[in-house]
């Protein structure tokens, strides 16, 4: 099930750095994360695939307190960020979970993320 959660203005130019929570949804409880892999994607059309997005990042998540709570945090550097225009786009934030023939890749989380001048 994806949740669909709009992100806080950012502007052009600036470090993105945006948490996701992962909570047990029948107590609350944190679920663990390290070691986990993420996909976060920036679109200016959410029908656009992941090789065309304006923004797309990989990361696996390190072992530490912030993963033993389940958060998950995407970094997104000034310098890709200084290549936008001033615009909304739509985030999609994927699990991919290593799989044979292929990486399973689910959308997690997904919504709108506003780039300011």
């Amino acid at each position: 099930m994806t949740t669909n959660q709009d992100l806080d203005p950012c502007k052009i130019g600036n470090t993105l750095i945006q948490g996701f929570e992962f909570v047990n949804d029948e107590d609350g409880s944190p679920i663990p994360q390290a070691g986990n892999r993420y996909q976060f994607s920036m679109k200016q059309d959410p029908s656009q695939p992941d090789s065309e997005a304006a923004i797309f990042v990989e990361h696996t998540v390190p072992a530490g307190l912030d993963a033993d709570s389940g958060l998950v945090t995407i970094r997104v550097e000034k310098s890709n960020t200084a290549l936008l225009e001033a615009d909304q786009y739509f985030y999609e934030l994927h699990q991919v979970i290593s799989s044979t023939p292929e990486d399973v890749v689910l959308t997690i989380f997904d919504g709108k993320q506003k780039m300011e001048n």
